[in-house]
């Protein structure tokens, strides 16, 4: 209890600490899972089992995230964030859970913590999304697994593949962790034959399997009746369709589809030691990669003690002793990293995509957790056996550096996503908290003047941008999108808000003030790019 303790402690800032405001930038993606969540609460047929209408994801999640923060005061901006960073903080949490099943708990404290300091795991945990359920399942039947092989217990195994079928009503990406168990029970009679371990893994794989299939049968039955919906998604994600080909060559910009296949092998097998920022576009913090300089060396360092170590030790696989745990837990680092590594990289498109990646960092703080305490060993190695516990202390001391260090340089990498946000605004952010704290005005009418050619915001349609806007408005107001040239005739009752660029606003102001004469002018971003023009009294 005592870790447990430390862990809320450390980790609430990160993830808890000014939702509403930081980071300022607010993705698209935020706005349609709360949309998404409204919709499918207050319809009266929505198949909880079943999928639904946005790419075939499953409705369970939207709805589960949704209930969430409606209990906590509303699906908004700031309730949906708090729902989103306590699954975070709650991965966490798991994580101690599961790396104490293998190491004393000091060792199973700062790889949990090596983990909740990832500045991709809490920057996207602070969004109002629902990335982080995949992650929180995966550790969560990984650990039930453990427990189960360890124990031998059927039951515990058999939940493990029953959360392993709930993680297919979770985050999409989230069903990796069925292909990451799988090649787990696979791996262990082919490291340990002995006739006894092959007997038992045979049943604890059919017990697992049959937990996860009794769950997960309702959203495969689904999908299967609605097969262009739901795998139409599928397919533009993995390499090995036309469709992901085609999406990764419009990603990439090159000029083939094999062209673009290696591009994202490239990006993939390099992405735990290079800068590159999110091709998913959920959290593009340029100049940074998925983890930190200090955390990418210390993996590849971890994995090759791991492999050693298991080497060593795998006879003593699912023996009841210390080797055995320490071999069942560098077992699950090495093969669930090789296998979300290696998808990533040679499958699946879009890479490095940061909320799909999210799912492999257990795996990498298990490995680089267990490089920096095997550090810790070497520099502390020429102490005397007399001043051992002084070794002890000083092993201790030197790894909660590391730790801290880690922890220091990821809130450094955040912060400067935080910069970008508080420097240059951003334009989903700034106009969504503008109309936010106006919501209760009755009767206000908010006009978006934009078109094609005028476009308020980066990308997206119209109907898009009516519904980003939108969201944020009060249930008494209305929200228009009004293209640039019908902006000076534009006809509204009562006291409404124009929102426009700048440099849009230069071209049609002379107009504007012809019909509209009283109004008053306010900059939504510091660098004056995005304008909300405020009109009050009568024409």
């Amino acid at each position: 209890m005592l870790a447990v303790a430390f862990l809320l402690l450390a980790m609430a800032p990160l993830y808890w600490w000014r939702l509403y405001s930081t980071p300022w930038q607010i993705n698209s993606d935020e706005i349609t899972v709360m949309l998404v969540a409204k919709r499918l609460i207050a319809a009266p047929d929505t198949d909880l089992l079943g999928i639904g209408s946005i790419f075939g994801f499953p409705s369970a999640v939207f709805v589960f995230v949704g209930r969430l923060a409606e209990g906590l005061g509303g699906i908004d901006l700031y309730h949906s964030r708090l729902v989103h960073s306590t699954l975070g903080v709650g991965c966490v949490i798991l994580a101690y859970g599961l790396f104490r099943q293998f190491l004393e708990p000091l060792r199973a404290g700062t790889l949990a913590v090596i983990l909740g300091a990832n500045h991709a795991l809490f920057a996207i945990s602070r969004m109002a999304m629902r990335e982080n359920t995949g992650l929180f399942l995966e550790i969560l039947a990984l650990w039930l697994l453990a427990r189960g092989l360890q124990r031998r217990s059927r039951a515990e195994v058999f939940l493990g593949g029953a959360t392993t079928g709930v993680a297919f009503y979770a985050y999409f990406p989230a069903r990796i962790a069925l292909v990451v168990v799988v090649a787990l029970l696979f791996s262990i009679p082919l490291l340990n034959a002995r006739r006894e371990v092959l007997k038992v893994m045979g049943g604890y794989t059919a017990i697992f399997l049959i937990g996860w299939a009794l769950v997960a049968a309702p959203v495969m039955i689904a999908s299967r009746a609605n097969s262009t919906l739901a795998f139409a998604y599928t397919r533009q994600q993995f390499l090995i369709f036309p469709e992901g080909r085609k999406l990764e060559q419009d990603w990439t910009g090159e000029k083939t589809p094999a062209g673009a296949w290696k591009a994202n092998i490239r990006n993939g097998m390099t992405m735990f030691n290079s800068r590159m920022h999110d091709q998913g576009y959920i959290y593009p913090n340029y100049k940074h990669g998925f983890v930190d300089p200090i955390t990418g060396i210390l993996l590849w360092l971890g994995f090759i003690v791991a492999g050693a170590r298991l080497l060593r030790n795998r006879t003593e696989l699912l023996s009841d002793t210390e080797k055995g745990a320490t071999a069942l837990g560098d077992l699950i680092a090495l093969v669930g990293f090789l296998t979300i590594y290696l998808s990533s990289a040679l499958v699946i498109t879009k890479a490095p995509n940061y909320t799909r990646l999210l799912v492999v960092l257990p795996f990498v703080s298990y490995l680089a957790g267990i490089a920096l305490w095997k550090m810790a060993d070497w520099l502390t190695r020429g102490l005397a056996d007399a001043v051992g516990r002084a070794r002890q202390t000083m092993r201790g001391a030197a790894v909660c550096t590391g730790v801290a260090l880690v922890a220091l340089w990821n809130i450094s990498i955040f912060n400067d996503f935080v910069a970008v946000g508080r420097g240059s605004g951003n334009d989903v952010g700034s106009t969504g908290r503008y109309v936010e704290a106006r919501k209760n005005a009755a009767g206000y009418t908010w006009v978006l003047a934009a078109d094609k050619a005028n476009p308020y915001f980066s990308w997206g349609e119209v109907w898009q941008w009516r519904d980003w806007v939108g969201f944020f408005a009060g249930p008494n107001q209305n929200m228009l999108v009004s293209p640039l040239a019908g902006l000076s005739s534009l006809n509204v009752t009562g006291g409404f808000t124009v929102f426009i660029t700048n440099a849009a606003w230069q071209s049609v102001e002379a107009q504007f003030r012809l019909r509209h004469p009283l109004y008053e002018v306010s900059w939504l971003t510091p660098d004056s790019r995005l304008l909300a023009v405020d009109v009050r009294g009568p024409r």
